[in-house]
C-alpha cells in the first residue's frame, strides 16, 4: 500500500481585534474563530492547490459553518451531520466518479468513516479534532485498498489561537 505523509501549512493572522473574545476561555468558540478567521487563507491554500494541479482534494471541517461556506465556493459535494444518506451518497459518488468534481469538503464527524475518497490522495484539514485517532480515520478515507498514490495530508493552524495548543496536544 503507498505511504502517507502529513505537512502543516502555518499561517498568521493579526488577533488583536478579537483578544477580548480570545480571552473567553471557551475551547468550542476560540477553535470556530480560529477557523473563522483563516477561512480566507483556506480559500487561498485551495485555489492555489485546484491551479497547480489536475488531483482531486479532500477537505475536513468541524464546524458545520466552515463545511457550508467552504462547500458552498467549491462545487457544494458535501457530508455532513444535517446531510441525509442520499444527499452525502450523491456527493461521494460525484466526487468519486467525476473528474469535474475535483473537492468535496466533509465534517469531521460524519465524514471520517465507512467512506472510501480514492479518487484523491490529497486531504486538507482547515479545522482539527482534538485526538490523532480522528485524523488518522479521517486521512484513511483516501488512504484505502485501491489508492494507487501516496496520501499527503496537510493542517492549516494558525499562529497565535488554539490552533497551536490543538497541534500541540494531537502531537503528543
Amino acid at each position: 500500500m503507498p505511504a502517507s505523509y502529513r505537512t502543516s501549512y502555518w499561517i498568521s493572522y493579526p488577533w488583536e481585534k478579537i483578544r477580548t473574545d480570545l480571552r473567553n476561555n471557551q475551547t468550542n468558540v476560540l477553535k470556530k474563530l480560529a477557523s473563522e478567521a483563516k477561512l480566507d487563507a483556506a480559500y487561498e491554500w485551495i485555489d492555489n492547490f485546484l491551479a497547480g494541479t489536475d488531483r482531486k482534494l479532500v477537505v475536513f471541517a468541524h464546524n458545520v459553518s466552515i463545511v457550508d461556506a467552504l462547500a458552498k465556493k467549491y462545487g457544494n459535494l458535501r457530508v455532513s451531520g444535517r446531510d441525509d444518506m442520499d444527499s452525502r451518497q450523491h456527493a461521494i459518488d460525484s466526487f468519486q466518479n467525476n473528474p469535474d468534481s475535483r473537492v468535496i469538503v466533509l465534517n469531521l464527524q460524519a465524514g471520517s468513516v465507512g467512506i472510501t475518497l480514492t479518487a484523491a490522495s490529497d486531504v486538507l484539514f482547515v479545522q482539527m479534532g482534538w485526538t490523532p485517532a480522528e485524523h488518522d480515520q479521517a486521512e484513511d478515507r483516501c488512504h484505502r485498498i485501491g489508492q494507487i498514490n501516496n496520501v499527503q495530508a496537510y493542517y492549516m493552524i494558525c499562529a497565535g489561537t488554539i490552533d497551536e495548543d490543538i497541534y500541540e496536544l494531537i502531537q503528543q
